[in-house]
């Protein structure tokens, strides 16, 4: 069977069919923060029978990391995770 979605990713990956209705695809490694992927399922994707697979145009992923959003003084106290989430 044909690849049925073309990828683009930045980890490098290897799809295939892990069965007659299921495409998987494995990444080589871990992504690391940043790192995002797509899937474009072709337009004339279609089943084992013929019949059109109606799918999304896009279908992707990124990974996020650690971001500092900003930041705010608090007295000098002990710190609650009530009170820092009051911080915006």
């Amino acid at each position: 069977m044909s690849r049925p979605v073309p990828v683009e990713c930045g980890v490098p990956g290897n799809g295939h069919w892990e069965d007659e209705r299921t495409w998987v695809y494995d990444l080589e490694q871990v992504p690391q923060a940043g790192v995002s992927c797509r899937f474009m399922p072709r337009a004339d994707l279609a089943t084992l029978g013929g019949e059109k697979v109606e799918a999304a145009t896009e279908y992707g992923f990124s990974i996020a990391g650690r971001a500092c959003n900003g930041a705010c003084r608090l007295p000098r106290r002990r710190w609650t995770r009530s009170r820092l989430s009051s911080c915006s």
